[in-house]
């Protein structure tokens, strides 16, 4: 009896945030699920992996994951893992990280028919030898996959600092089991988590994070170059470049403000971030204004 009802508080969870998304205005549903003119990527789904080699699955991972910056962290690993032949993988998803996957793997949707669709995983998945989590901005997915697979051991990923403590805060408060293992990044990354749960200590391990490897050995001084060549520019212009947080309108007209008053002439590039659903033309009229 505990283990259901622990696992109807991930269902209900899951639930009512579909029903609130369903039942909202449509520009409270962008909102809510940061994906603009995609209603398609609402509907959450589990997506079984093909693999890359022939196999005789032994082993089965499920993983879970809907936002870019957990589905971006979590790719690298998901293509190495791809290889294993002994691996069954199915991975529960939707949003952006759901198109992540599906840009980047050959998968099969295996999503249960019916009403409550994604929440009856368990019956195509069967129960994992390990899930591989992230912390979603919207909880439920994670939380979801907790509840039901109590026993099976999890490893969360997380993609930026702090990202996993409202996480970690709500398997607290309903009496669900920590993570087995916490990747992070650095440890920065891992203080954050210890200020809030020291208990978890010996379960957190530096990994880094495989989505920004790309990084590490930068040429920035020949990348420069490039970019400027590409764009027109001069080597000795000056460019200067700002990919916003979501929904930060306040601070962008302070940057403007702040940008007017330098000396000399520069160009600015400006990349709002993949989940913020504010019309591109209120920042461009932001900067004409300033």
């Amino acid at each position: 009896l505990i283990q259901e009802n622990r696992s109807l508080v991930g269902l209900n969870m899951e639930r009512n945030f579909f029903e609130k998304l369903s039942s909202a205005e449509p520009q409270e549903q962008k909102r809510m699920a940061y994906i603009e003119g995609r209603s398609d990527l609402f509907e959450t789904k589990i997506l079984r992996i093909e693999p890359t080699n022939e196999t005789e699955e032994t082993k089965s991972l499920l993983v879970c994951t809907r936002d870019p910056g957990s589905g971006n962290a979590l790719l690298p690993v998901l293509k190495e893992l791809a290889s294993d032949q002994g691996l069954q993988i199915d991975v529960m998803t939707d949003g952006r990280a759901q198109e992540i996957i599906q840009g980047n793997l050959q998968t099969k949707d295996i999503t249960p028919q019916g009403k409550i669709g994604a929440l009856a995983a368990d019956s195509v998945t069967g129960t994992p030898d390990v899930i591989l989590i992230d912390r979603s901005s919207e909880m439920g997915i994670e939380t979801y996959a907790t509840a039901t697979f109590l026993e099976v051991p999890k490893i969360l990923i997380e993609d930026y600092y702090g990202t996993s403590i409202p996480y970690l805060t709500r398997l607290k408060e309903n009496d669900l089991p920590f993570p087995d293992k916490i990747c992070v990044l650095d440890q920065t990354a891992k203080e954050l988590i210890l200020k809030d749960f020291p208990i978890l200590e010996s379960r957190i391990e530096i990994t880094g994070q495989p989505a920004f490897d790309q990084f590490a050995q930068e040429n920035t001084e020949q990348i420069a170059r490039e970019v400027k060549e590409k764009l027109g520019l001069k080597p000795t212009d000056m460019l200067v470049v700002y990919m916003s947080q979501m929904d930060e309108l306040e601070k962008i007209s302070q940057m403007a403000k702040a940008l007017k008053k330098v000396t000399g002439d520069f160009y600015f590039v400006f990349r709002p971030h993949p989940r913020d659903n504010i019309n591109y033309e209120i920042y461009k009229q932001i900067f004409i204004d300033a």
